[in-house]
């Protein structure tokens, strides 16, 4: 115990925190500002934070753009699932969020209130927009949805499927419904050709919740 003691220090701790915020963060903003920095210096917070974990996530950085280029050329294609290689329900949510998704209710914007309702409280905005929802699809996103929407629905595990997998499971089917019943034709020729291209096994390991 009193090895252990001994290597504990105010800057040992201070370096322990920021590497915290950091990982917490994934922003070296954050980290200087929580050190007291009054600008970002790489320099500075070399000294904090071990050259290792500074690469990583930098090159995760670096990865996730270039998935985002990729994702973005190959948006119309029936190739983007495979292209994509998403490895995890976060990434795929990451990337339905910022690109089907605009003007979303409050109500509707977190996924863990799938599992885990809370009594509602609305305001005056959220009613105003409570009936408006606006998605942005193309074949490649309605492709990615169905996908989602048919691997949740045909797990062999249904209480192991995450809150983001059930989020976008339920709402693929409530817009599914909408194109159907709608008169929107460009949206139904969408529909048709993504039904062809629906890849569940592509989406099925990454669906279930994983262990904290």
């Amino acid at each position: 115990m009193e090895e252990f003691i001994c290597r504990i220090s105010i800057t040992s701790l201070r370096a322990t925190r920021a590497v915290l915020i950091y990982i917490q963060s994934n922003s070296i903003t954050e980290t200087a500002k929580a050190l007291g920095h009054t600008d970002v210096s790489l320099d500075l917070l070399s000294r904090y934070l071990p050259p290792p974990i500074l690469a990583f996530f930098q090159t995760r950085w670096i990865r996730a753009f270039q998935r985002g280029i990729i994702c973005m050329a190959m948006k119309d294609s029936k190739y983007l699932l495979k292209v994509s290689n998403f490895q995890t329900m976060d990434e795929l949510h990451t990337f339905l969020d910022n690109n089907a998704l605009k003007d979303i209710p409050q109500s509707m914007r977190d996924p863990e209130s799938i599992k885990n309702p809370k009594p509602a409280r609305s305001s005056p905005e959220d009613k105003g927009a409570a009936d408006r929802v606006v998605i942005s699809l193309d074949v490649g996103i309605l492709t990615s949805l169905l996908s989602i929407e048919e691997a949740v629905r045909l797990s062999p595990r249904p209480d192991e499927i995450s809150a983001k997998a059930l989020y976008w499971a339920k709402l693929t089917s409530l817009l599914v419904n909408d194109i159907t019943d709608g008169n929107e034709f460009d949206l139904q020729d969408y529909l048709e050709t993504a039904r062809a291209q629906i890849d569940s096994a592509q989406m099925e390991k990454l669906i279930y919740a994983t262990a904290a």
